[in-house]
């Protein structure tokens, strides 16, 4: 059984050693394992920080580090939320299903008047924005502003922003294309169109809409 200097104080001492790492905060009580780049430490006292994600300042005795990085302190709620994220990347459901959750995700990292306000903002800056569906506007939108909120650094997961934009695109081709498409061709007999390997699915999707 590793006793408690193997267990605390000498991976402890690894970490200080580590250029990337500032001093430890206060007497380390527990070292939890490694979640992706995620980290959590407890301490014998409430530590006080400010979250390098959201900004606010919080004081606890449980604290996540990002990437091994002591600069970069997480708060409970923001380690949570890029927890799930890392959590659905690496699940074992279907890549579709993956990309769906992801995108939906991109609304949880911003409340509604965040949400309206990038909107607002991205009808008047792009001329075009008028003629897309509400809900590809509400993607590219939101994506974008929680794109500005990371540019700052290339540490943090953009998948959601990312899969924001990609969800726009599909969005605009299944109302523009397919859609369309399966009113066109609704008495048509497309079983052996939905067999085929490159456009099965589309064909599957105008016989059952």
């Amino acid at each position: 059984m590793l006793n408690f200097d193997e267990c605390y104080v000498l991976p402890l001492r690894r970490l200080q050693r580590e250029h990337v790492m500032k001093p430890i905060p206060s007497t380390l009580m527990k070292t939890y394992q490694s979640r992706g780049p995620l980290q959590q430490f407890r301490f014998t006292e409430s530590v006080a920080f400010r979250c390098f994600r959201c900004g606010n300042t919080k004081k606890s005795k449980l604290i996540t580090v990002y990437n091994g990085n002591w600069s970069r302190k997480l708060c409970n709620g923001c380690y949570g939320l890029l927890l799930s994220i890392y959590k659905i990347k690496a699940g074992t459901m279907a890549d579709d299903e993956r990309a769906d959750q992801l995108a939906e995700t991109l609304f949880v990292l911003t409340t509604t008047a965040q949400q309206r306000e990038a909107e607002r903002v991205f009808r008047v800056s792009h001329n075009r924005g008028g003629v897309l569906s509400s809900k590809t506007r509400q993607f590219i939108a939101t994506a974008e502003y929680v794109a500005a909120q990371l540019k700052s650094t290339t540490h943090l997961e953009w998948s959601p922003a990312v899969l924001g934009l990609c969800k726009a695109v599909e969005l605009e081709i299944l109302n523009r294309v397919v859609i369309p498409l399966a009113a066109l061709t609704v008495d048509e007999d497309l079983e052996e169109d939905e067999r085929d390997k490159d456009i099965g699915g589309v064909a599957a999707f105008c016989s059952a809409p």
